[in-house]
């Protein structure tokens, strides 16, 4: 071998140990967030499940409520203000005289 090679090589040995510790640092990083991901998950999957069985039980107790509006009689409803309509008119209509 001639001293070019040599030196080609020394240069290629070089690239290949910057980028092996390049890659064992990045791969140490990910094994970190791995963990950090891992460790929440079990910590905060059970706050999570419980979240969601709090929202299933609100839902079952405001089932009956929704089904009440969704059977609201708003026709009397519509009939009850138009009564109170007309026995504000018929007040004011009243009190009218004395002013």
């Amino acid at each position: 071998m001639n001293q070019e090679e040599i030196e080609l090589l020394k240069q290629t040995l070089a690239e290949q140990k910057k980028t092996n510790k390049t890659l064992t640092m990045l791969l140490l990083i990910v094994c970190i967030v791995l963990v950090g991901i891992i460790v929440c998950g079990v910590l905060l999957l059970p706050k999570i499940l419980g979240l969601i069985s709090a929202l299933h039980t609100t839902l079952d107790e405001l089932q009956p409520a929704i089904s009440g509006i969704n059977n609201f009689d708003y026709d009397s409803l519509n009939a009850s203000v138009s009564q109170l309509k007309d026995a504000i008119t018929s007040l004011n209509n009243f009190l009218s005289v004395f002013h």
